[in-house]
């Protein structure tokens, strides 16, 4: 048996455990805005946040995570520091960073922000059609699509500038 020691870092790993981590506040972030924009009472809207997020980290983030797999199997990757290099190796490659002379703990963040794009749009469409399932048949003039993109923007909106701000303190300290 061969072992490599590395293989890279697969960011599935971070990104979903973060996932499982925030998921309480997201809920309760989620839920907030689903009473004030769907304009349904508390318990619905703690149905609709939690459930709809429940499914979107258990379906969205590791779908969207292999679709950036996907796209980083199908693009060669390069091990240089020019511009162009960074950007292969940080943004196609995010979803898992392969070994990397230039490398720094800047870039596990710079990987995790990246993969927020994908992930917000999974989520958005994960979380929209649990909201459209829930709500349908109670509270059928509820903007369900609305919320799901105005919820997961304030959500991931937050963590983009969170990891936006350690990558900068990760850069310039």
């Amino acid at each position: 048996m061969i072992t490599l020691a590395n293989m890279g870092l697969p960011m599935i790993g971070v990104v979903w455990s973060a996932g499982w981590l925030l998921l309480i506040p997201i809920i309760l972030i989620e839920w907030k805005l689903a009473c004030g924009l769907l304009k349904i009472p508390a318990r619905a809207g703690l149905e609709v946040a939690g459930v709809a997020n429940l499914a979107s980290t258990v379906l969205a983030i590791p779908v969207a995570w292999g679709l950036m797999f996907i796209l980083a199997l199908l693009t060669p990757y390069s091990g240089n520091d020019s511009f162009l290099g960074v950007v292969n190796n940080v943004v196609v490659h995010s979803a898992w960073l392969a070994p990397w002379k230039g490398a720094g703990n800047w870039v596990v963040t710079a990987a995790a922000a990246t993969l927020c794009v994908p992930c917000f749009f999974a989520s958005v469409l994960c979380e929209g059609l649990i909201a459209k399932s829930i709500l349908l048949s109670k509270f059928p003039q509820a903007p369900w699509w609305r919320w799901a993109w105005m919820a997961n923007t304030a959500t991931y909106g937050g963590i983009v500038m969170c990891l936006l701000g350690l990558l900068l303190f990760q850069l310039y300290r």
